[in-house]
This record gives C-alpha cells, sequence and structure tokens, in this order.
C-alpha cells in the first residue's frame, strides 16, 4: 500500500503483551464498532433538530473536505514512499476519484489509506436517515427493523448467487460493496435504538430486545459476506464494543465534565483517523530504511500523525464546520415562516 518492500515480521514485548491480552484482531474491530454505534446514537439528532437540507449539508461539510485533504496528503506520502524505495506507484488516480466520492466500494478496488471503507458505510448510513427523517422524528421505530431484515435478505441472497467472492464481475463487485455496508449499517442501527430510548421513544425491554435482533442481524450476514475471515474475531469484538457502549450509556452522566485533554483528543480524532494510517506508515518505513531504531521510528510515525491532524483540525476541519453551520442556520431561517423568523429575530 505505501511502495515500499516488504519487511520480516519483527514483533516486539508491546505487540507479544496485545496479543496475550486481546483477541484477535480486536484493536483493529473495536474502535471501528464502537464509531458505528457513536454514529447511530448521534445522527438521529441532527436530523430532529434540521430539516433535510439542512442535515445534508452539514454532514457533507463535516466528513468530506477534511477527507479530501487528508487523503491527497496521505497519496502525495506514498508517491514520495515509493519514490524512495523505487519503485511505481501503488494506486491507480481512478481510486483516488473513487475514494473522494465514497463510492470506492462499489467498484470493490483496494482502498489507498485503509479507512476509507468505514467512511463509506457511514455516507450510506446518511442515506438511510435521511430517508427515514420522518419516522426518527416522530418516534416510529418498526421502519428500522423492516430495515434491518431486507438487509439480511440482501447479504444472504447475494451469498447463494453462483460465483460469489470468487467472481470479478463489475455487478458482484457492486454487491460486495453494499453487503458489507449492510451488515454493519444493521449493527450500527444499535446506536439508533438507544436514542430513541433516550428519547423516551422506546422501553429500555423494546430497546434491549431491537439491539439483540440488530446484533443477530450483524451475525447472520457476516459468515457469508466479504469479510467472513475475520468472523469470530469480529463478532467477539463487537460485542464487547456494545458493551462497552451500553455501560458508557448507563454511566453518561459520569463523563459531562471530562478532562480537557480528552476533549482535545475528541477535537482531533477525526483528521487523526483520516491521516494516521497509510501515511503515518509511510514516513515510519523510510525511517526504518534509513536504519533508525525502534523509539526513533515510533515517535516519528506519532510525531507526524498529530502535527498533521491539529493542522488539519485547524485549517480545514474547523473552517468547514463553521461554513456548515452558517449555512444551515440560513437555510433554518429562510424554511421557517414568517412570523416565525420575527420571533427568532427578537429573540
Amino acid at each position: 500500500m505505501i511502495g515500499a518492500p516488504n519487511l520480516e515480521p519483527q514483533p516486539y514485548w508491546f505487540t507479544n503483551v496485545a496479543d496475550l491480552i486481546f483477541p484477535s484482531g480486536f484493536l483493529g474491530h473495536f474502535p471501528v464498532a464502537l464509531f458505528f454505534l457513536i454514529s447511530g446514537f448521534v445522527i438521529p439528532f441532527s436530523l430532529i433538530n434540521h430539516n433535510r437540507t439542512q442535515f445534508l449539508i452539514s454532514r457533507f461539510l463535516r466528513l468530506w473536505p477534511t477527507y479530501a485533504v487528508g487523503l491527497t496528503i496521505t497519496c502525495l506520502i506514498i508517491i514520495m514512499c515509493a519514490g524512495w524505495f523505487g519503485m511505481a506507484q501503488p494506486f491507480p488516480w481512478s481510486t483516488y476519484f473513487l475514494q473522494l466520492l465514497f463510492i470506492r466500494d462499489l467498484a470493490w478496488v483496494p482502498t489507498i489509506d485503509g479507512i476509507v471503507w468505514t467512511l463509506e458505510i457511514e455516507a450510506k448510513f446518511y442515506v438511510l436517515m435521511f430517508l427515514f427523517a420522518g419516522s426518527l422524528r416522530s418516534g416510529r421505530f418498526w421502519p428500522l427493523i423492516v430495515m434491518a431484515f431486507l438487509l439480511i435478505c440482501l447479504t444472504v441472497g447475494a451469498s447463494i448467487l453462483p460465483g460469489w467472492l470468487s467472481s470479478g464481475n463489475v455487478i458482484y463487485n457492486f454487491l460486495y460493496g453494499l453487503t458489507l455496508s449492510a451488515q454493519m449499517i444493521c449493527f450500527m442501527f444499535i446506536g439508533v435504538a438507544f436514542n430513541f430510548f433516550y428519547r423516551g421513544c422506546l422501553s429500555l425491554r423494546f430497546t434491549v430486545l431491537c439491539s439483540a435482533f440488530f446484533y443477530f442481524a450483524l451475525a447472520v450476514q457476516w459468515p457469508v459476506g466479504t469479510i467472513k475471515l475475520l468472523y469470530l474475531s469480529g463478532l467477539a469484538s463487537y460485542a464487547i464494543a456494545a458493551a462497552a457502549f451500553a455501560l458508557a450509556f448507563v454511566w453518561r452522566d459520569k463523563f459531562k465534565h471530562p478532562p480537557r485533554y480528552i476533549d482535545w483528543l475528541a477535537n482531533i480524532s477525526y483528521p487523526l483517523y483520516v491521516i494516521h494510517a497509510v501515511a503515518g506508515w509511510a514516513f515510519m518505513r523510510m525511517a526504518v530504511d534509513a536504519g533508525l531504531g525502534l523509539g526513533v521510528v515510533l515517535t516519528i510515525g506519532f510525531t507526524f500523525s498529530f502535527a498533521a491532524a491539529i493542522t488539519l483540525h485547524h485549517w480545514i476541519e474547523r473552517p468547514s464546520q463553521a461554513l456548515g453551520k452558517r449555512l444551515s442556520e440560513q437555510l433554518g431561517r429562510s424554511s421557517m415562516p414568517q412570523k416565525h423568523r420575527d420571533t427568532a429575530a427578537a429573540g
């Protein structure tokens, strides 16, 4: 992915300890699962407080500008790394443009940065929430249950087609992308169920039953889907993430005043996610090739990732969020009846 020769595995003490403490693949699965649950919980609030147009504009400006700049930086660093080792550019520019549009998964081509697949799922989740805006506002939960059932049918039905997971046909590639999103969106619906419970639209018992059903929907799709090799480790990690999310929800009053450094990490978390992975590895790989020791290599990786994230946050993420807020407020005022606008202005 970074245009560098492969290295022989060199496990160090902290990787050995991590392998002993955590289930296989846990450190990759768990934070992604938690991210999906948090999105499922918070995104419906955006549709409750805004109209559909406001929602689309605010979500686009929240997600895309930071990602577009971060992906561009990643591509340039990968090209630099490939040049360092005298190797060809390891990705076509067509993939870059597919990733910018969050539709790379529908072409089922390898990712450049390793993280866009989660944002592609997030974008599809936004579309579903946009379509279900009326149900979200009125507290009707049954459409999401029906949708989860339909997503199960999509994945299981696609899996019995001849050549599933072994054909390179364009239609199959499209289905691969859809079915991966389908299983993860079912899991995200757990967060939506907690949102309904928080707003008093679901009872505790029904929330638990719905969450169990959505996890079942994930579990049914996973072994026949595109990442079936991660089935057992994935389900265990996602279950642990769901339990952690539920405990955090129960004890949410304890998180009202987090330490300032937690707020700071939260503020840069999205650009850090966007930039840290492959670009960070490229810098670390060149440092290894230059003969630097592990401590220096790790320092370079952390320094680059956090410096890039802070820069993206201040120069791209915050301005684009502010623009989204201004546009959303303007659209909200223009869609108000005149008497409501007069009242808001007086207030």
